[in-house]
């Protein structure tokens, strides 16, 4: 994984989907933080069964942020005056031409506070650590050993620790599992028919089919 995150879009039928993937294969998924996995990258993340975060590699960030820009000063400046005509008392809350008005602040801040509700929910369950512990974090980035000790990941190693460390754990549970069972069905034909020639005696020809000795 590297990436710092994204939109919120998607993201957890994104997460569900793959822990869905994930328990009907019955195989093993670990995630790598090479060197960055964050908000919504973090998100998709912890539904791996392990996390691996190089040395320097950052993971957590696991909050929401909803940015409004007022554009309205600049507007003024550049000479411009914006007329908004809408139906509906909300339609023009938090566009960039005005500043954003009190209920429209309050209603922004509900959003993201149910966002995070989800996620840090979404976080907890996939890592199997509390709630509280999710929020204890307040969406900060660990680095490393830090991010073990906060529980956001299982370990420091590199990717290429980790492939390794994977195909070991395969081949140990193979080899636990015993030879894999021939599931292709042979159908087996009976032999085809054969023609028997009918060969005369021949009193001068032994059993053997050799010639017995004159006197």
């Amino acid at each position: 994984v590297e990436s710092p995150g994204g939109e919120v879009g998607g993201l957890f039928d994104l997460v569900e989907a793959i822990r869905t993937i994930k328990h009907s294969s019955g195989k093993p998924l670990w995630a790598v933080a090479s060197e960055t996995a964050l908000s919504a990258a973090y998100a998709i993340a912890s539904a791996a069964d392990q996390i691996i975060v190089t040395r320097t590699g950052e993971l957590g960030s696991v909050g929401i942020v909803a940015v409004h820009l007022d554009a309205s000063g600049a507007d003024a400046m550049a000479g411009l005056k914006w007329t908004l005509i809408h139906a509906g008392a909300r339609k023009t809350d938090g566009n960039p031409h005005e500043p954003l008005s009190p209920r429209a602040t309050a209603d922004l801040q509900d959003d993201v506070d149910a966002l995070y509700d989800d996620l840090v929910a979404v976080v907890a369950a996939n890592r199997g650590i509390s709630s509280t512990a999710v929020r204890a974090t307040e969406a900060a980035i660990y680095r490393g050993e830090k991010a073990v000790k906060a529980g956001l990941t299982d370990r420091v190693g590199t990717l290429a620790q980790a492939i390794a460390d994977l195909e070991a754990a395969l081949d140990a549970k193979r080899i636990r599992a015993g030879p894999p069972r021939n599931r292709t069905a042979v159908r087996e034909f009976p032999s085809p028919a054969r023609t028997l020639a009918m060969i005369p005696t021949n009193p001068l020809i032994d059993d053997t089919g050799a010639e017995p000795p004159e006197d």
